[in-house]
């Protein structure tokens, strides 16, 4: 089957999950027109541009919302990247309300030059690095091509504004202007009526995408968007039983239009805990820096202090690159590590297969219980041996 129809068809499935009743014509008619309106287009890594939309009422099914919302999500970039109409649309599909919405919401983000010094920080943004030299060759990178991203400001109820996602891009300016006057305007997308709740929310998920983020920043990121979640929860009760990772995925997903998954959020957090509380300063250095990978962390973790310092110090004498660190790592972790991690991760895969009852029952068989005790005995064995 073709990837875009087999990933349509995913999404339909979805649906049904929590709506049997669902109008399957009128769903496959709007992605049919979505697809042949974007037809030709591509998005920046050169996927076929109806991937985005796509994408878009994903995450609206995942949240388990109307019908006219994710027809709506489907189409949402029609009227404005292709010769379709609003009123065709609306025509066609019974979407005047929503998508004058949708419109209205498109007008509220015009773009304005604005000068540099008028704009102020967003306090959250501590979380986040602004290295010296980083903001020096992304001004350098600006003097020659240009603003690639036109950063995001709120507009406060004083009138003046304050910065959300491009403090670094901001930074840049600020820089290039002490030589130039002509970098003391910068073009920014301007956002009204938003309350400190979202704008720490847009804050936090643009910087997941556009940023080089560490593994603390990373984690911070998402664990910012707890606020979001609670907000989500209070307005929609039926939202309470579904769990925070997957919630805060979608918000991400919902803002740039990238895809991450809740695993994928729950290992980073994960991740940043163990460096937070679990390394000495030196080996943290080495975490935020990018030198060590998640399991070079977690092996590192499970050592008490004094070790990992006698294994910092090693490392240190043998001017070990990523490489190197990370098989010293290895070997200092025992010589059941690898193995640990290993059994650790199929035992928790068949555990979760057990679990996929529909009605969120465990229901383990025969041979799935003797693959978990294998892993149980071979565990026991490695702790041995230690």
């Amino acid at each position: 089957m073709d990837p875009i129809l087999e990933r349509y068809q995913a999404l339909e499935d979805k649906i049904k999950e929590y709506n049997p009743a669902l109008d399957a014509q009128r769903l496959f008619r709007a992605f049919t027109y979505a697809d042949n309106a974007h037809a030709g287009q591509l998005r920046k890594d050169g996927s076929p541009y109806i991937t985005h939309p796509i994408a878009v009422a994903e995450i609206v099914a995942e949240l388990g919302l109307d019908m006219d919302s994710i027809i709506a999500a489907m189409l949402h970039d029609c009227i404005e990247d292709t010769e379709s109409t609003h009123d065709d649309i609306a025509k066609r599909f019974s979407l005047a309300g929503v998508l004058d919405e949708d419109r209205q919401a498109k007008q509220r983000f015009p773009v304005e030059e604005i000068e540099v010094a008028a704009i102020e920080d967003h306090p959250a943004n501590v979380a986040y690095s602004m290295d010296e030299d980083g903001i020096k060759s992304l001004a350098e990178s600006i003097r020659k091509d240009g603003l690639t991203d036109i950063p995001m400001v709120r507009r406060k109820p004083d009138g003046g504004f304050q910065m959300l996602s491009g403090h670094r891009r901001k930074a840049a300016y600020a820089l290039l202007a002490k030589d130039d006057p002509a970098f003391g305007r910068m073009p920014c997308r301007i956002v009204e009526g938003v309350s400190d709740d979202q704008a720490v929310t847009l804050l936090h998920t643009a910087n997941y995408f556009t940023r080089e983020l560490n593994v603390i920043e990373r984690a911070k990121a998402t664990q910012a968007l707890g606020i979001q979640v609670e907000r989500m929860r209070a307005e929609n009760p039926e939202l309470k039983g579904v769990r925070t990772a997957e919630l805060k995925a979608a918000i991400i997903r919902n803002q740039p239009g990238r895809n991450v998954s809740p695993a994928t959020i729950k290992r980073q957090e994960q991740t940043a805990r163990r460096v937070e509380q679990g390394l000495t300063e030196d080996w943290r250095s080495e975490a935020i820096e990018g030198n060590l990978s998640d399991t070079d962390i977690a092996t590192l973790g499970a050592m008490d202090p004094d070790a990992q310092a006698r294994l910092y110090k090693e490392k240190s004498s043998a001017n070990a690159g990523k490489a190197d660190t990370s098989k010293l790592i290895r070997e200092a972790g025992g010589p059941g590590a690898e193995a640990v991690g290993k059994l650790v991760a199929k035992a928790l895969k068949t555990l979760r297969k057990a679990a996929g009852a529909a009605d969120g029952s465990a229901v383990v068989d025969a041979s799935q219980l003797d693959e978990i005790e294998r892993c149980v005995r071979d565990l026991r064995t490695i702790a041995g041996s230690k």
